[in-house]
């Protein structure tokens, strides 16, 4: 395995926080990995250093989430997206007229797709997990789950997170996965409904953003909150679908292995089994 560093990056907003196992060996492509919103490159952690062992692999906590400084207020998903790029050169990804794929997971997958509308010359891959275009009930339910609760003496704020937690995770989620979420939920302050917020005003944008990408973008759906509004929305990725119902909230932290491997495999074009293309 790979060994994985830790690396603070000048960013529009203070510093980025990233994680990266470079293999200055491999002839693939280096990858990015973005994280949901409200966590942390910290559920990439272990999969970063299998995925390391075949080319150079990143992933970088978004502004106002785990280590990275928070901007002043809330940003839009095409401010993460340039924040996601200023990271990427600064961990020296896009070196020698280089290539970079991209993995995005829940409001990450979205960010991934607007960096690779912003910049589609300087993408090589592209993969999504739980990417899917939100109808109006679905926009307004993630609306109320982050709608900003103050701070107070009883703890409600840290309570709602606990139980939205253990709300959606699957029976054999272990409470270690739950208790390092629960964390990076909390160390993101009082910006921690701002990712997801940000990400619901682009739903709107999302299909004629993606529809303009010249790249075929894989769409991965595990059985997590959003497995039926992804498997409906399928139809507007034009690369590999792939259903892994097997897989629940916190696939990345609980079968890390099982997660590099389809990645890996995904983004060198492998021979892979596939629920449908």
């Amino acid at each position: 395995m790979a060994e994985v560093k830790r690396e603070f990056l000048d960013g529009p907003y203070g510093q980025i926080h990233a994680r990266i196992a470079r293999n200055e060996g491999s002839d693939q492509p280096p990858v990015l990995l973005l994280h949901m919103f409200p966590q942390s490159s910290r559920i990439f952690a272990e999969a970063l250093e299998l995925i390391g062992s075949s080319r150079t692999a990143a992933a970088a906590d978004f502004p106002g989430y785990g280590e990275s400084d928070a901007p002043a207020e809330p940003i839009t998903a095409e401010d993460y997206a340039s924040a996601m790029w200023q990271a990427a050169e600064g961990l020296g990804l896009l070196t020698n007229g280089q290539k970079l794929d991209l993995f995005g997971l829940h409001g990450g997958s979205k960010v991934a797709v607007e960096m690779a509308a912003q910049r589609p010359d300087d993408v090589g891959h592209l993969v999504v997990a739980s990417a899917a275009l939100l109808d109006s009930g679905q926009v307004e339910r993630i609306r109320n789950a982050f709608v900003h609760i103050p701070l107070d003496k009883a703890g409600s704020r840290f309570v709602k997170f606990w139980e939205m937690l253990t709300r959606n995770a699957a029976p054999e989620t272990s409470l270690a996965t739950l208790a390092q979420q629960y964390a990076e939920m909390v160390r993101s302050g009082e910006s921690y409904g701002w990712g997801n917020l940000a990400l619901l005003d682009y739903n709107e944008k999302f299909p004629a953003r993606l529809e303009g990408l010249p790249h075929d973008v894989d769409l991965i759906n595990p059985g997590d909150d959003l497995f039926k509004p992804t498997r409906s929305s399928s139809h507007l990725f034009s690369g590999h679908y792939v259903e892994r119902e097997d897989w629940t909230l916190g696939f990345t932290q609980e079968k890390p292995d099982e997660f590099a491997e389809l990645l890996v495999q995904l983004l060198e074009r492998q021979s892979i089994a596939v629920a449908a293309e």
